[in-house]
């Protein structure tokens, strides 16, 4: 190889090295994927419900960083303002997928272009935490032996979350729902007067009601006696000072992966399909073991795990019936 020979390899090497260390930091500084020859770019939103949030950033990260051109970006979206936020009148873009909190989470919000079902993706469930040593339950928590408490001790105080503001609280009503009627199976006319006021008789002895339990029990002392959370929350409790104990009607935060059909921005079919595509692609990215084995780390459970206690079959009618009651 002559002298001019080597220069111009040299020079053809040292452009392409410089043209990929453009394209990167372009992608770097814009957040954006550059087209490659493997496929037009593309960038999806995924609206994940709060509990999710720090697991599903940390998968998207794992998912942009070997699945080139297809960039994720998550934003968090509670279940109660999916409605207002969804909303396609205001003409806003909206996510690409939705993975909400629950079904019946899905159909209270009613009108929304997101499949009807989809796949789980992850687990958790309500569990009550009773304060050790306080012995003011004859039995072990649960709704039966806290309503006891409430009636006929007037020192007994619980926490409870609210479903004016939250699905936890939804949730939780929907327990005592199922346990007041001894039936899993719920339908708004079971939300009765005689319902309404055994919660009532319960409510008495929950301070600060707009409150969030995790507030109270995380105070030293708990300021109550027993309250009732969500599983990921009990990872920011001192857990030896606690016992636990599942419902007996559970309600599972089953977080089902919605993908969005037609509506939006996007107007050309194919670029549609091909957010759908990438959509469905990070779908199977969390669905796989790596992913799923991170659960715990966040206090949640792999989809498709068992959970104790009876299920709460909840649908949209009855959890609108709960949220407009107590809110």
């Amino acid at each position: 190889m002559t002298t001019r020979t080597k220069v111009v390899f040299f020079l053809i090497v040292g452009f392409a090295a410089t043209l990929v260390a453009g394209i990167l930091g372009l992608e770097r500084l814009l957040g954006v994927t550059v087209p490659t020859r493997s496929g037009a770019a593309v960038t999806i939103t995924v609206a994940v419900a709060p509990e999710l949030e720090m697991w599903a950033q940390e998968a998207a990260r794992d998912f942009n960083a070997t699945h080139r051109p297809t960039t994720v970006n998550i934003v968090t979206l509670k279940g109660l303002n999916a409605t207002q936020t969804l909303d396609l009148s205001k003409g806003e873009s909206l996510p690409d997928a939705w993975i909400a909190e629950a079904d019946f989470v899905r159909q209270m919000a009613r009108g929304v272009p997101y499949e009807a079902n989809g796949p789980s993706v992850a687990q958790a469930s309500l569990v009550w935490v009773e304060v050790a040593g306080r012995n003011k339950l004859t039995a072990p928590a649960d709704w039966p032996a806290v309503h006891e408490a409430a009636v006929n001790n007037p020192q007994f105080r619980a926490a409870l979350p609210s479903p004016s503001n939250s699905v936890i609280g939804v949730a939780a009503y929907l327990s005592a729902l199922a346990a007041f009627h001894n039936n899993p199976a719920l339908s708004p006319e079971m939300v009765s007067a005689d319902f309404q006021t055994w919660m009532e008789e319960i409510l008495v002895a929950v301070p600060e009601q707009t409150r969030a339990p995790l507030d109270q029990l995380s105070r030293t002392p708990p300021s109550v006696d027993v309250g009732l959370l969500l599983e990921d929350e009990l990872t920011n409790l001192n857990l030896s000072q606690f016992n636990r104990q599942s419902p007996a009607f559970n309600v599972v935060f089953n977080f089902p992966y919605l993908i969005r059909q037609g509506g939006g921005v996007v107007a050309d079919e194919t670029e549609a399909e091909a957010h759908r595509q990438a959509a469905a692609r990070f779908l199977d990215f969390l669905l796989e073991a790596g992913q799923q084995n991170r659960l715990p780390n966040y206090g949640l459970r792999p989809a498709g795990r068992d959970v104790s206690g009876q299920t709460v079959q909840a649908d949209g009618p009855t959890a609108e019936r709960i949220w407009s009651q107590y809110r």
